[in-house]
């Protein structure tokens, strides 16, 4: 019941939200609602529901960490750092993505690193962020720093002073708030046509990313993944689309000819693509799809040139070279980085 009731409050609030001058809360409606019916009906007592429970008030004084435990510890806090970093930072561009502004990675980690260091000091849990509780505050309309100001606020009453209070409500409620809010994760199925469509290797990278995480457990789940998105990356520099680019008639655009039968290579020039960065490990096979896209080797026309200088001079005493490349040849420029 509260699954529908929460799933048709949001349907509500997304075909009117232009009417309504704030979304419906539904979660806090039901937290309300749910927390007043268990408390009046002795839920947890009379029909054996499981509810939240006794809430531990106050916060413990700040104390410096025991630094004796730091090596048993740091391959443990090591995952959760990098966890905890991997989901503040994909939650931060998915709604990035949806709202429209931009996020700096760097400026995250530094954040999450200060939020970390100075709460080691009051014994908390690792901080990061939590896909079910930044799920529900986006989809109730908290889009800015004061909403989680707001929120921050409440959860320090609950903890000193007011936890009693939500101490009926019954977990059902919550795990049913969550799965409601979780619903846009999984609608990213979506995702799979199209990226079969535009990147194969994207799209094995999200699968592998997925199924990795849901067998083995999100801390192993993301090592597979960072390790199987690494190997993607050096493939993608060994073995990189390379193409011949042709201009399409009365039009500034240019794409490959092999692809599009409309585009037209240029008479004397030969536009080569590749869609990879050039380094150390990777230039010879640059040069090597140059030459075999183009049909020209560099060094074989600047040794024809060097010759045919050197049978000039000696032949007419003139500095005048006589070319004897094809007509394309005759224009080409090459230039090698």
């Amino acid at each position: 019941a509260v699954i529908m009731f929460l799933y048709f409050i949001k349907d509500l609030n997304e075909r009117f939200k232009k009417k309504l001058p704030i979304p419906i809360p539904g979660e806090i409606i039901v937290v309300i609602v749910s927390t007043g019916i268990s408390y009046g009906m002795v839920m947890s007592e009379n029909y054996g529901v499981e509810v939240v429970g006794k809430i531990p008030t106050g916060l413990l004084p700040p104390k410096i960490p025991d630094f004796s435990v730091f090596p048993g510890l740091f391959p443990d806090a090591f995952a959760i750092a990098v966890v905890g970093f991997s989901i503040a930072i994909s939650l931060a561009k998915i709604f990035a993505l949806k709202h429209g502004y931009s996020v700096d990675g760097n400026q995250e980690l530094i954040a999450l690193g200060l939020c970390n260091f100075m709460s080691s000091f009051f014994h908390t849990f690792a901080v990061t962020a939590s896909m079910s509780r930044s799920l529900v505050q986006e989809s109730t309309g908290g889009h800015t720093e004061i909403a989680g100001l707001l929120a921050s606020l409440l959860v320090l009453l609950v903890v000193v002073a007011i936890g009693f209070v939500f101490q009926p409500l019954p977990t059902t409620v919550l795990a049913a708030i969550i799965m409601v809010n979780l619903l846009g994760m999984f609608k990213q199925m979506k995702d799979i046509p199209a990226l079969w469509r535009t990147s194969k290797i994207e799209l094995a990278i999200w699968l592998v990313s997925f199924f990795a995480s849901v067998l083995l457990g999100l801390d192993y789940g993301l090592v597979v993944a960072m390790g199987f998105a690494i190997l993607t990356v050096i493939y993608r520099t060994q073995c990189p689309k390379n193409a011949l680019l042709g201009q399409i008639p009365d039009t500034g655009l240019y794409f490959d000819v092999d692809e599009y039968e409309e585009a037209e290579e240029c008479t004397g020039i030969k536009i080569f693509q590749s869609n990879t960065s050039i380094y150390f490990a990777n230039s010879d096979l640059y040069v090597s799809a140059l030459k075999a896209k183009t049909g020209i080797d560099p060094a074989k026309l600047l040794a024809a040139r060097k010759s045919q200088l050197k049978y000039a001079k000696r032949d007419n005493g003139e500095r005048k070279a006589v070319n004897h490349c094809s007509a394309v040849k005759k224009n080409a420029v090459v230039l090698l980085v």
